[in-house]
C-alpha cells in the first residue's frame, strides 16, 4: 500500500481531490488536512506548491521564488532559401 501523507491546499489555491471531488473543508469553510496516498497526482501537486504539509512552517510570499519564465537564448534565423524562380529573375535583370 502506498505511503499516505496529510496535505492541505496552499493558501489561495483551489485543488480538487484526485477523483475530481472538491477538497474537504472544516466547519468554517477552510480546507481540512487530508491523508492522501503518495500517487503521482498528489506528488506533482506537492512539488508544484499547490498542496502543502499542514505541519510545515509557512514561508512568507516575499521569500518564495518567483515563477519567472526561463530566459530564451537568441538564435540567428537563416534567410529563406532562394527559389529557382527568384534566382532566374535576378539573372534577367
Amino acid at each position: 500500500m502506498p505511503e499516505e501523507k496529510k496535505l492541505v491546499p496552499a493558501r489561495g489555491r483551489s485543488v480538487p481531490m484526485e477523483d475530481g471531488t472538491p477538497w474537504p473543508t472544516d466547519g468554517k469553510g477552510r480546507p481540512a488536512p487530508r491523508a492522501v496516498p503518495s500517487t503521482s497526482y498528489y506528488r506533482r501537486r506537492l512539488r508544484d506548491g499547490d498542496l502543502v504539509d499542514p505541519k510545515a512552517k509557512a514561508t512568507p510570499a516575499s521569500e518564495q521564488p518567483a515563477n519567472e519564465p526561463e530566459a530564451v537564448a537568441e538564435t540567428e534565423v537563416a534567410p529563406p532559401a532562394e527559389t529557382k524562380k527568384g534566382a532566374r529573375a535576378r539573372k534577367e535583370s
